[in-house]
């Protein structure tokens, strides 16, 4: 990951490039230095990044957190489809303040304007982020475990929300992120549980996100076309028609 560091009036705008991981910790020290310099606008501006993963989750969030601690309001751009999904899914969307480009991000800081503008392509990807919250029970279990297992290997717990990417689950047994998991979900009332395979991506922060912890957002995947499709039918229907 590199990052150059730009100052345009009083804001700092941090060009990202490459993948935000495990190995991106020099991230929260480039803005903890501006902190202590008293910066108290900045911007990440991730149009060149190209991956980030659960660990990458990890250091925005603390880095965000940082910045708040500090008054200082932070703001993303730029980011791609692929990362705004995985906000959508751990609804980190709720959380970050998410601009379509670099001027849209600079305006915003004196002029209101709508984060996340909507081009035609987001558009096109809108029926498999639509979020439908919901309230069901959910069983879910390491996938290196059989459904036959009893005891603490198999994990009960509240869905939150769901969409054609993934879900959101509340619930005391947390699994680490990274954990491939299958989870049982009963989308209709007539019909057995379905296993969907996924991936713990993010837990709940209790300072971020103290309506959902304790709670863990999960990815599906490997979902088969047909399948995804009956996921977000359900949830279009549902959210017609709650």
């Amino acid at each position: 990951m590199n990052i150059k560091i730009k100052h345009l009036q009083d804001i700092d705008v941090l060009d990202i490039e490459g993948m935000i991981n495990i190995n991106s910790s020099k991230l929260i020290e480039i803005v903890g230095d501006l902190l202590e310099k008293g910066s108290l606008k900045i911007i990440l501006d991730m149009k060149d990044i190209s991956l980030v993963d659960y660990n990458g989750l990890s250091v925005l969030a603390i880095t965000y957190k940082n910045a708040l601690n500090n008054k200082c309001m932070m703001k993303l751009c730029g980011i791609s489809l692929d990362v705004e999904e995985l906000f959508r899914i751990v609804k980190l969307d709720d959380v970050f303040e998410i601009y379509g480009d670099l001027d849209e991000a600079i305006e915003s800081f004196t002029h209101k304007v709508a984060p996340s503008g909507k081009d035609d392509l987001k558009q096109q990807w809108r029926r498999r982020f639509l979020r439908l919250d919901i309230d069901l029970p959910i069983v879910y279990r390491l996938a290196q475990y059989s459904r036959s297992d009893k005891g603490d290997r198999i994990c009960s717990g509240r869905m939150g929300n769901l969409s054609g990417a993934g879900l959101f689950i509340h619930s005391m047994q947390l699994l680490p992120p990274g954990s491939e998991v299958y989870l049982e979900i009963m989308l209709e009332k007539d019909q057995d549980p379905k296993e969907f395979p996924g991936v713990v991506m993010w837990l709940a922060d209790k300072t971020l996100q103290p309506e959902l912890y304790p709670g863990m957002g999960v990815a599906f995947s490997g979902l088969s076309p047909a399948t995804q499709e009956r996921v977000i039918e359900y949830i279009e229907k549902h959210v017609a028609h709650p």
